[in-house]
């Protein structure tokens, strides 16, 4: 494909991400398994050039002002601050897009002058201000900047089949280079992307993808064998897969979801992780304890639905679909899991609470207030937490009431890690 041929698939990809059908990574592989004929190559360029224009999307759309922001027009303001030809890219014909109008190109020369507002600038939503300035103080358009970086390729070790020097072998002969993450006893950060399906150490059940902030998680929680185990929100398994190797496949395992769907997800991946504790169970979104569990779990995984802030590296678009009033709505959402994670939990037990999010409200004050709804429930210090890892960058431990990961910080997703020990008066 041509350069301009690239550029007319994105602009169609940012039109199709604009109206909200669907997240920008799957509309990019329905785009490109419909034509069969793009390269390995080209969806790498046409991957490459769309999530850039969408980790600067906010920026662009403020210099456009108030025009309507479609994707010829985004993607040839991001040409313009690129030096490209517009006239190249623009050329018309078979497969380049069509030249740009009068309008078009009216509306391009018109585009607000001067150098942005901070928060144009790192590419922040302007409503999210306040709270980021209230998260990072003033550091905060330093740690939203950073969430426009690539973000790194994360291994989780699978220790039922694997050690990291045999994974990091199989990797090696793979022709893929990898260093052990300074955090997680069990990641592997690559410095190339992969196809799982044709790599050996993920077909054989060795590696899983999970960034290390997520896999810190599992090691948080300190799951051991002969455990019982919750995790509330299991979704597609990775930190279910994770705590079963930390429970070397002895004790009991229960992934719950209220959505069967994401749990049959769950049942290949456990089969090739060599995982055989793992029981499933689809639970209704009240308090109610599932029948059976109450009062049963050592550890109870809370990875609570949020804002996603924290992803925006990989999911740069995501930014674009939340809206201020999404907030509340999780809030409550990760408050009532909590409750019903506690309802789960054996007295000296633990709910480890977790989220990818940037957000103080969907973090430490979900701590706050399930310690004060609860005198049971004794929040752990972010020491206590960090206990048994790596000696973590000490911003990672300024919140408080957890453990605070950021892109900056840690050079990973934004996470937030949190426990409350359940006392029995």
């Amino acid at each position: 494909m041509t350069p301009a041929a690239r550029i007319a698939a994105v602009i169609a990809l940012l039109d199709d991400v604009a109206r909200g059908r669907q997240p920008a990574d799957h509309a990019l592989r329905a785009y490109t398994r419909r034509r069969r004929y793009i390269g390995a190559k080209d969806r790498r360029a046409i991957a490459d050039d769309l999530f850039a224009i969408l980790r600067a999307l906010v920026a662009i759309d403020f210099r456009l002002g108030p025009a309507e922001k479609t994707g010829r027009l985004r993607a040839a303001r991001w040409l313009i601050d690129a030096a490209a030809d517009l006239d190249a890219m623009f050329a018309g014909g078979r497969y380049a897009p069509e030249p740009l109008s009068t309008e078009e190109r009216r509306t391009l020369e018109s585009a607000l002058p001067g150098p942005l507002p901070a928060w144009a600038e790192c590419s922040l939503p302007e409503w999210l201000v306040p709270a980021f300035r209230r998260r990072f103080g003033d550091d905060w358009p330093a740690q939203a900047a950073a969430l426009n970086t690539q973000a790194p390729v994360d291994l989780r070790v699978n220790t039922l089949k694997a050690t990291r020097e045999q994974a990091l072998a199989s990797l090696a002969d793979a022709g893929f280079a990898a260093r052990a993450t300074p955090f997680s006893a069990d990641g592997l950060r690559l410095d190339a992307r992969f196809v799982p399906g044709t790599l050996a150490a993920f077909v054989e059940g060795w590696v899983e993808p999970q960034d290390e902030a997520s896999q810190l998680v599992a090691q948080v929680a300190g799951a051991a064998p002969g455990m019982t185990v919750v995790d509330l929100c299991a979704g597609a398994g990775g930190k279910t897969l994770a705590l079963a190797a930390a429970m070397e496949n002895r004790g009991r395992l229960i992934a719950c979801d209220v959505e069967g769907r994401r749990l049959e997800r769950l049942a290949p991946r456990a089969l090739r992780a060599g995982v055989a504790i793992l029981d499933q169970m689809i639970v209704n979104d009240g308090d109610v304890p599932p029948p059976g569990l109450a009062g049963t779990a050592e550890r109870v995984v809370v990875d609570a639905p949020c804002s996603g802030t924290g992803t925006w590296r990989r999911q740069p678009d995501a930014r674009l679909r939340l809206k201020p009033s999404d907030i509340p709505q999780l809030v409550a959402v990760q408050d009532r899991l909590i409750r019903r994670a506690a309802g789960l939990c054996a007295p000296g037990g633990l709910v480890v609470y977790a989220v990818c999010s940037m957000l103080a409200d969907e973090g430490p004050d979900r701590i706050a207030a399930a310690a004060a709804a609860n005198p049971r429930l004794q929040p752990m210090s972010p020491a206590e937490l960090a206990a048994g890892l790596p000696p973590l960058p000490a911003a990672c431990l300024a919140d408080g009431r957890g453990l605070r990961l950021s892109p900056l910080d840690s050079d990973t997703d934004g996470f937030f890690i949190g426990a409350l020990r359940l006392h029995s008066h």
